[in-house]
């Protein structure tokens, strides 16, 4: 299960590709808030994962983003996917807080 984090980076990875289709890896980084190496491991998390389409170049340090890849219709699948593991996650996340009070009032 993907952590919260990781599903605001990528979230903000896709933010990202809407406005640029080239960015320096560096520069990247630093709009989301991630060390180079982070950010690198995200993008090709995505790109395996069919979530983005880009290229990394690492000798110059440039990301390529492909536009139009898919359908309207295969990307709302894939965005409801992202929201709906992310609310399970928080749902979880819920689950386990009430869990630990539980059995902390029972001590």
């Amino acid at each position: 299960m993907r952590s919260l984090i990781q599903q605001l980076i990528q979230h903000n990875l896709r933010v990202i590709e809407k406005y640029y289709s080239r960015i320096r890896l560096q520069r990247l980084a630093e709009l989301v808030g991630v060390s180079l190496a982070r950010a690198e491991q995200e993008i090709c998390d995505m790109v395996v994962n069919k979530r983005v389409s880009a290229k990394i170049n690492r000798l110059e340090g440039l990301v390529q983003f492909h536009r139009g890849q898919g359908s309207v219709n295969e990307r709302l699948q894939g965005w409801n996917k992202d929201i709906q593991t992310t609310l399970d996650t928080i749902e979880y996340t819920c689950h386990l807080i009430d869990r630990n009070i539980m059995e902390s009032k029972k001590k």
